[in-house]
């Protein structure tokens, strides 16, 4: 895994942040499964300094290594998720990076669990707008210090 999916999966939903006003294909999860979903926007909704360089940031794909920019995920209709490196390997020097295990999408509030191996839920992502083409999801951190909303774009390969 990578450092792409440490920065997704450091954020999580929180309820009072989405508007629920979202659109999606009547079988979303048809549309969804079995596809390659590559990360093509990901951006805070508050601009904060990032890198210390004293200009405020939003877009954190620029934080991303190549490596990390050619991964791909696909959501598995056995509920399983798989991530493909792509042709650049970053190094796995991090022995914490969280190993993906399962998935499961929430109809009656539009959004998708991510659990790890152990069967820890590590992110939900509440889905905003999609097509059979992307899905842009909003997430919020609720970790400790201040909360961060991002939004992310995922299209297919």
């Amino acid at each position: 895994m990578s450092g792409l999916f440490l920065l997704i999966t450091s954020f999580d939903y929180k309820n009072d942040s989405v508007a629920s006003a979202a659109s999606h294909p009547a079988d979303f999860i048809s549309s969804f499964i079995g596809a390659r979903w590559h990360m093509a926007d990901f951006k805070l909704e508050q601009a904060i300094d990032l890198d210390g360089d004293g200009h405020l940031d939003t877009n954190l794909m620029s934080f991303l290594r190549p490596c990390d920019l050619d991964n791909t995920l696909v959501f598995k209709s056995n509920g399983t998720i798989s991530v493909d490196e792509g042709e650049l390997k970053c190094d796995r020097t991090d022995s914490t990076m969280p190993k993906l295990g399962n998935w499961n999408y929430d109809k009656a509030t539009n959004s998708l669990s991510i659990l790890n191996s152990d069967g820890k839920k590590v992110a939900i992502w509440k889905i905003i707008d999609s097509s059979d083409k992307y899905v842009k999801v909003n997430v919020t951190s609720l970790q400790a210090g201040p909360s961060l909303a991002a939004t992310v774009i995922w299209k297919t390969l």
